[in-house]
């Protein structure tokens, strides 16, 4: 099975899914992967993630320019590939525990991004089909767990973390993360106000019985 884990930055997703990883890891073949940021243990792909994230910082991301659709592009066929990697391994008999998985809804949280074409340019729209079409190739997850975490909760771990987010960025990916829809078979909401260990053993919980 492929098992994903959504949810806003700060919410456990990355902890559960490598916890998970290390309990499941001694009685049967699995592995973890992260579909948001797709092979992103290579130290290449590490630095351009974080060289795309001061860029889009820095850029209004809405405005087309051919620099910002082949960064995007990019993304998107990572993905993809990403994506179908994992089924290679499902196929082969490993369980899958993915931080993260593609949705195909138009710019929410791992689904396309669509540029603003007012202009109607040819080159615009082509890059915005271009990037859908990727999208409608990636196949569904078999289950995705949404832990829908309060927004005080993920500002009182937010501030723990030595990397931490500002509280701006974090208000809207909160609010982005609930319009994103992840290509899944299945889907669960869990509650995860919890301390980290009980979350883990309810996690491990609905993953085993799944």
């Amino acid at each position: 099975k492929i098992v994903a884990f959504l949810g806003c930055d700060g919410s456990g997703k990355s902890t559960i899914v490598r916890n998970l990883f290390e309990i499941y890891k001694p009685y049967f073949p699995c592995s973890k992967a992260h579909l948001g940021k797709p092979f992103i243990e290579n130290n290449f792909l590490k630095e351009v993630y974080s060289s795309n994230q001061k860029f889009r910082e820095k850029n209004n991301i809405d405005e087309f320019q051919f620099k910002k659709g082949f960064k995007v592009l990019t993304l998107s066929c990572l993905r993809l590939f990403s994506a179908y990697y994992q089924y290679l391994k499902k196929f082969l008999g490993v369980t899958v525990l993915t931080d993260r998985w593609p949705s195909n809804f138009p710019n929410s949280i791992d689904g396309p991004k669509i540029f603003d074409n007012k202009s109607s340019s040819p080159i615009v729209n082509f890059f915005n089909k271009l990037n859908i079409f990727i999208y409608e190739l990636i196949p569904n997850s078999d289950l995705l767990i949404f832990l829908n975490t309060d927004y005080e909760k993920i500002l009182e771990r937010n501030a723990k973390r030595e990397d931490s987010e500002p509280s701006s960025f974090l208000k809207k990916r909160y609010f982005d993360i609930e319009n994103s829809k992840p290509k899944t078979k299945e889907f669960l909401i869990f509650k995860n106000n919890k301390k980290l260990e009980e979350a883990i053993d309810d996690c491990l919980y609905l993953v085993s019985n799944f």
